[in-house]
């Protein structure tokens, strides 16, 4: 379901996203209104998506709109810590942990490229923003 350069565009708003200075207790529940807003309706049209029949095949407008919206909060400026903590959230739903860090070891094989460095801080991220109230 989830497409590298898809991967690509959340991670690239991981990476952009300014880090100084904020507490590491933060939590992602006072993040941005705005990105708990568009993470919400990200997650109600994932939601759509893994619930249709894809043996059949998806419907390429929800297929389009799940794009649309990840993109969305992928290109949304990060204020800080507690926006970071909801994408990481978001982002492990999209992209369950396990599955990611299984790709961090599968790949990272004494050379990495930026899409390997990407994941291995995007399982990071996401490891930091477990236990923290998700968007």
């Amino acid at each position: 379901m989830s497409t590298a350069s898809t991967r690509r565009a959340a991670l690239g708003a991981i990476l952009a996203a300014p880090l100084a200075s904020v507490p590491a207790t933060a939590s992602a529940a006072s993040a941005t209104p705005a990105l708990v807003r568009l993470i919400a309706k990200n997650d109600r049209i994932n939601d759509l998506l893994n619930a249709s029949d894809g043996a059949s095949g998806f419907d390429p407008g929800l297929v389009r709109a799940a794009g649309v919206i990840r993109s969305r909060v992928a290109a949304f400026p990060s204020r800080g810590l507690p926006d970071i903590l909801a994408k990481a959230s978001c982002l492990a739903r999209l992209y369950p942990l396990a599955d990611a860090e299984e790709q961090v070891r599968e790949s990272l094989n004494g050379y990495a490229f930026l899409d390997e460095m990407s994941v291995a801080l995007a399982v990071e991220v996401m490891k930091l923003a477990e236990g923290t109230l998700c968007a």
